[in-house]
Order: C-alpha cells, then sequence, then structure tokens
C-alpha cells in the first residue's frame, strides 16, 4: 500500500516562509518609518487559500488509501500549487507597494 504523502514540498515551505519573512520585515520597516503598509485583498486571499490548501493536504494524509478518488489528489495539487502562485504574486504585490513607499518617503 502506497504512502499518502501532502504534497508540501521542501521549496514550497521555503517560498511560503521567505515571503512571510520580507513582508514582516517590510511592514515593521515602514511602519516605524510611519507609513500606512496594512494588509492588502491579495494578502488576505493567500492566506486563506494556504489554510485551505493545509487543511486539505492534512486531511488527504489522513484519509487517503489506495482506492482513493484521483480528484482528491487533483484538488489537493490544485490548492498547493495555487496557494504558492498566490504566495509569490501578493509578495511581488507588497514589494512594489514597499518600494512606492520608499520613495515617497525621500
Amino acid at each position: 500500500m502506497p504512502i499518502a504523502t501532502s504534497g508540501v514540498t521542501a521549496w514550497m515551505v521555503v517560498v511560503i516562509v521567505g515571503r512571510e519573512l520580507l513582508v514582516t520585515a517590510l511592514r515593521s520597516f515602514l511602519e516605524k518609518e510611519g507609513a500606512d503598509f496594512s494588509a492588502s485583498l491579495s494578502g488576505k486571499l493567500k492566506m486563506v487559500l494556504q489554510c485551505g490548501a493545509a487543511g486539505f493536504s492534512l486531511f488527504f494524509i489522513s484519509y487517503a488509501t489506495p482506492s482513493t478518488p484521483v480528484w482528491l489528489l487533483w484538488t489537493r495539487d490544485l490548492l498547493l500549487w495555487s496557494a504558492v502562485a498566490l504566495t509569490v504574486v501578493s509578495g511581488v504585490i507588497y514589494v512594489r507597494a514597499a518600494i512606492v513607499l520608499l520613495k515617497q518617503q525621500k
């Protein structure tokens, strides 16, 4: 019987954690300078998608069997890849916003 996996790879974790650290550092610096660096819609959607992907991945490894329908595997992968993609997109949005704010500070 094959072992069910979460589908999460090390590089996915590095991308997600790296983005979180970068945005947190930018927010800390910019808010200390008096700029408004509030959460954006893309950041909020990213969080919802990450939570859904994590929850579904845990469900998958808990209940997957050799006869598990293939659509469950596809759903897991779609959620994971979507979460990673939106993580990157929202990170780019935050970096661009930070650049604009930094230029305004000068």
